[in-house]
């Protein structure tokens, strides 16, 4: 355990002091072992990306600046609640990002094979170079579709769904299911659970919104 009574009183001693030596001493360790403990507790990867020294450092950047700016001591909050919460939200961005300039790097390469196509007297449908575009765009439409109709939920808790899905480090088809649950039934069994997803998944094909795609 690295982070206790003793811990949390140094972060409301440097709040108070902003003595360097006490910074660089106790609390620039604890800010390291948080980035590095929500890392490791989420899973985001690959691994070297996300332990590299511009990210653990641009992590423990935000929780100091956030820590001498709006942690107030007064409330007697406890800081390594408020500091791992802000370190989940940091990598979840840096998450968000990455996957955005992956896609942008990825539209980039098919306007460069277009280009060279041209060049090179090589034709081939427009269409077909953004399909998968198109198909995206699509799939995210229906899913949308899939909630508000089966059910029902605000559009406020629709996006902190979509938000917490596209966190997920593995956003395989458990890891899913668990932030559905925890949206939509979060007082029930999560087995009861499972089987109301699938009877809401089973009526929206049959209905026949999925077959298409």
């Amino acid at each position: 355990m690295y982070f206790g009574e003793e811990q949390e009183e140094l972060i409301r001693q440097y709040i108070e002091t902003r003595d360097e030596r006490l910074y660089e001493k106790s609390i620039d360790p604890l800010l390291n072992n948080i980035a590095y403990g929500i890392r490791s507790r989420r899973n985001f990867q690959p691994a070297s990306y996300y332990t590299s020294p511009s990210v653990i450092n641009g992590c423990k950047s935000l929780m100091w600046e956030k820590l001498i700016s709006n942690f107030d001591i007064s409330k007697n909050a406890k800081a390594f609640s408020y500091l791992t919460r802000i370190a989940q939200n940091y990598f979840c961005g840096v998450a968000r990002k990455r996957k955005k300039s992956i896609r942008t790097l990825r539209l980039v390469a098919w306007e460069a094979e277009a280009i060279w196509e041209s060049q090179h007297g090589y034709s081939r449908d427009a269409e077909s170079r953004m399909l998968n575009i198109d198909l995206s765009n699509i799939r995210t439409n229906i899913v949308k579709m899939f909630f508000e109709r089966s059910f029902n939920i605000s559009e406020g808790t629709y996006k902190k769904i979509m938000k917490e899905i596209e966190c997920l480090p593995n956003a395989h088809k458990k890891a899913v299911n668990r932030v559905l649950h925890k949206h939509l039934w979060p007082t029930i069994e999560k087995g009861l659970g499972t089987k109301r997803l699938l009877r809401a998944k089973t009526k929206f094909a049959n209905e026949g919104f999925v077959k298409t795609y």
